[in-house]
């Protein structure tokens, strides 16, 4: 265990914030608004260090170089305060918070890319509150990490999770988008209906071509073969299994190895912790 005291804990990424080549933990939890990350002696055993906690109902966190000086950034969004933000590592795993935009609203996923292909880091976000005001958003970086906004789509009813290729949309009819790393939308395809509330969409760990999508309403994880690919149509899932039991109401999947014998789904929960979450 590496953490019982996390309030409702959300996000979760292993990377190597201090330098020392072993991997440590960064975790957001929504319940106690913090960012913090927990530093590994070598041993697996864990000293946490809050990062920030003073912005509303902290959602996710994720390890990026941000500046390009070699060490691991955090970039983190907020639903509760609006908020995409990146947290800026001296090497030793000190931080300073950089605010990008205090105007997301209820932002529920972010991700770090070079979109523009000038080898610096951009941003990609989804915001999910007023449906005038859910947009999938990408943040350009002039290289001096100042961050110009550019709306990607504005008439995604849900969108729930960005990652540079696939956002999952929680709508009447839903779908999975395909955009390219430039941000050009590519194709959509319609999800199994039984897959209604899907909530986050990753790579299945054993197959690069299929995907895995959660679902917030049945517990489950639905799976689809040779998908990664697909920018049209529609396709049912060719399996599914169910989520523990205390891993109900899942907000997001990511697929993480922590070492290369150790692949694993975390779907990401709404009151409870995941897998390898801060439980």
């Amino acid at each position: 265990m590496i953490n019982a005291a996390a309030d409702v804990a959300h996000s979760v990424e292993a990377a190597d914030v201090d330098g020392d080549s072993d991997l440590d933990i960064v975790g957001a939890s929504v319940g106690d608004d913090t960012l913090a990350w927990y530093q590994n002696d070598g041993n697996e055993n864990f000293v946490k260090h809050v990062v920030t906690n003073a912005i509303d109902g902290m959602l996710t966190a994720v390890a990026a170089d941000i500046d390009g000086d070699g060490d691991q950034d955090v970039l983190s969004c907020s639903g509760n305060g609006d908020t995409v933000a990146w947290h800026e590592n001296d090497g030793g795993g000190n931080f300073v918070t950089h605010l990008i935009s205090t105007t997301v609203d209820a932002a529920n996923s972010v991700s770090a890319v070079d979109l523009d292909g000038d080898c610096v880091m951009d941003f990609l976000t989804t915001s999910g509150g007023l449906a005038a005001n859910r947009k999938i958003l990408w943040y350009e970086s002039d290289g001096a990490q100042n961050f110009a906004e550019h709306v990607i789509s504005n008439d995604r009813l849900s969108a729930t999770m960005a990652t540079a290729s696939d956002i999952v949309n929680d709508t009447t009819t839903d779908k999975v988008f395909k955009y390219t790393v430039a941000g050009s939308l590519v194709g959509s395809w319609a999800i199994d209906a039984a897959n209604s509330k899907p909530t986050g969409i990753t790579l299945d760990p054993a197959s690069a071509s299929d995907l895995w999508i959660v679902d917030s309403g049945t517990d489950r994880v639905y799976e689809y073969t040779a998908a990664a690919g697909r920018t049209s149509g529609s396709q049912a899932a060719s399996a599914s299994f169910a989520l523990a039991a205390g891993n109900a109401n899942s907000q997001g999947i990511v697929v993480s190895s922590m070492t290369t014998s150790d692949s694993q789904i975390e779907p990401t929960p709404t009151g409870t912790a995941a897998s390898r979450t801060l439980h």
